[in-house]
């Protein structure tokens, strides 16, 4: 068998490799929640398609060719007993159920979340376990309502379960079609968590929107050498004159930037999301809403 060079898009693995004796590529293309749906050969011609039940129980037998690693949501899927494997714990799509209790324990003010074993929420086209421990809200192609002294503000003050009352009132609001506030294109997590600041990742965590004061400080602890012009946006550059990260108040003279955001470099000086994942300078995952507080 040849090796196989998979390239992913907006799941979490990579395709598996075996020992060469010819190479080929596939590319794993995926539905909304990240479970690939169809692959293509390097000539564009279409090698497979992939269904599954809403929660996740292929439709192909486990001997056909899909089925197994990546799977469901993008988690590696045994191709024998086909459970998934989310990191945290492993979960049966065939009972929609995962197979030990949720490690992060019940949250009084989200009901669904008292069966310990339960997927998602119960609501596995509304949200998806990216590992096992808590429900992120799938927002494909919608606005959806939340704001900084909504989501942001009640986690700030009371935490992660005053957090979580404000966030079901948005998800109540999502699915019944409403939208109040501001943007936040990438959607919003409910979390079941705490608060941590080890990475500019970590700040935007939970679905919060960060304070510019909170990512001076992320700057200033990775040892990044802050500018700023006299009127310009702060800057702060690392050791080898890469501009990583760039806050700006926002102007209503720059289409798209007009709301304070920040943008993020890598080391190699391409632009990139929270998360790492790199975008165009017009893209809007360039421009992530802030609070600005300096």
């Amino acid at each position: 068998m040849g090796r196989v060079i998979a390239f992913l898009l907006g799941v979490l693995l990579l395709g598996p490799v075996h020992a060469a004796t010819q190479v080929y590529t596939t590319y794993y293309h995926n539905d909304h929640l990240g479970s690939p749906a169809a692959a293509t050969d390097e000539r564009n011609e279409l090698l497979w398609r992939a269904h599954y039940r809403p929660y996740g129980e292929r439709q192909e037998s486990p001997g056909d060719i899909p089925f197994g690693s990546p799977g469901y949501t993008g988690h590696v899927q045994d191709s024998s007993s086909g459970l998934v494997y989310m990191q945290a714990r492993y979960y049966d799509p065939q009972l929609g159920r995962f197979l030990s209790m949720d490690p992060m324990g019940p949250q009084e003010t989200v009901p669904g979340s008292f069966n310990r074993y339960a997927y998602a929420l119960n609501n596995p086209y509304g949200y998806k376990d990216p590992d096992g421990q808590w429900a992120m809200a799938l927002l494909v192609g919608l606005d959806i309502a939340l704001t900084s002294h909504g989501i942001y503000t009640e986690y700030q003050s009371g935490g992660t379960d005053a957090a979580l009352v404000e966030a079901g009132k948005a998800a109540a609001a999502h699915v019944i079609g409403l939208g109040v506030g501001n943007v936040l294109r990438r959607g919003y997590i409910l979390a079941k968590g705490t608060k941590t600041t080890d990475s500019a990742v970590d700040l935007f965590r939970n679905g919060r929107t960060p304070k510019a004061s909170e990512l001076r400080d992320f700057a200033q602890n990775q040892g990044w050498k802050p500018t700023q012009t006299d009127g310009g946006p702060l800057k702060f550059i690392d050791e080898n004159g890469i501009t990583r990260l760039t806050i700006k108040k926002g102007s209503s003279r720059a289409p798209g930037s007009s709301k304070p955001h920040v943008e993020f470099k890598d080391p190699t000086g391409q632009r990139t999301d929270p998360l790492g994942n790199p975008v165009a300078r017009k893209s809007p995952d360039n421009h992530t809403q802030i609070e600005f507080d300096l």
